[in-house]
């Protein structure tokens, strides 16, 4: 639709598509109100009566607030679109509840979904297999984590040497290194900022083929810390949505053998002997918060 030939005008709407596409994102009657600087009650008229909406702009913001198509509002019903059942989430912040049916978080797990999807098509396009990771890689959580951290490292073709020698511009770069890496191996890396408005550091969608992991915008070490503890989740086939760490978090026998992996991938132990004489008896608690 032109937007110069419908600025102005106030277009008919499904009042109840309207209505629904709000109430499908999560969104208040307030929130919308206040998104484009109309009262509550225009929302309310706009959403029970044919006899008003909202101008062509508004009703772009309007879609856009909600994450859904504008065409959608012409429609006689909203498309069905099913809400992704939210992966495990390990989110262990002390006294506080993780919001597992926070719209936000599903709509970003959506998204990822849908970008996998998407990469699967191209490959079929394109009359391609998508990468599929060696069957060998794939461990239990009673599996130990510096072998596993090990195995995929060779399947990665990506050595500690390798890592140890970069530069310490070359090495802020790592969590780039360790996207390309993956995506090798027939992981799906993606990114997305609005992860840390939830406390959530990563996410990991472990389906076959081409799991996805959703990291944030951290401290180069902090993403790559990110990158190999998601990849625990791949190789062990669980997904799940991780935040900051805790004692609660401690617990979890994923999160343990997750950020165990993580640490062989990144610092395995015979390199830390090499540097250190001897392994530390009691190993520091690392926070990459």
């Amino acid at each position: 639709m032109n937007d110069v030939a419908v600025q102005g005008r106030k277009p008919w709407l499904n009042p109840d598509v309207l209505r629904r596409a709000r109430e499908w994102r999560g969104r208040t009657i307030e929130e919308a109100a206040k998104k484009i600087n109309k009262r509550p009650e225009d929302i309310i008229a706009w959403e029970t009566t044919n006899s008003g909406a909202p101008t062509a702009r508004q009703a772009r913001i309007l879609a856009e607030f909600y994450g859904r198509a504008f065409i959608e509002f012409f429609l006689p019903e909203l498309p069905v679109v099913p809400l992704p059942a939210l992966v495990p989430d390990y989110r262990m912040h002390a006294g506080v509840t993780p919001p597992t049916d926070n719209r936000e978080l599903q709509a970003i797990q959506q998204w990822a979904e849908t970008q996998r999807l998407n990469a699967l098509d191209l490959f079929d396009e394109l009359g391609e297999q998508a990468p599929q990771i060696p069957q060998t890689l794939f461990k239990t959580l009673s599996s130990d984590a510096s072998e596993a951290a090990k195995a995929a490292r060779e399947a990665l073709k990506f050595s500690i040497h390798d890592q140890i020698s970069l530069t310490k511009s070359q090495a802020d770069g790592l969590p780039k290194i360790l996207r390309r890496k993956f995506e090798t191996l027939g992981i799906l890396t993606l990114k997305d900022p609005a992860l840390k408005e939830f406390g959530v550091r990563g996410i990991c969608i472990a389906v076959f083929r081409l799991p996805v992991i959703v990291l944030r915008n951290e401290a180069p070490s902090a993403q790559a810390f990110t990158l190999a503890h998601e990849l625990a989740h791949v190789i062990t086939k669980q997904s799940g949505i991780t935040g900051p760490r805790s004692v609660e978090y401690d617990r979890s026998p994923v999160e343990k053998w997750a950020d165990k992996f993580a640490a062989a991938f990144l610092m395995p132990a015979e390199q830390i002997e090499a540097v250190f004489d001897k392994r530390p008896a009691l190993p520091g608690r690392l926070d990459f918060r």
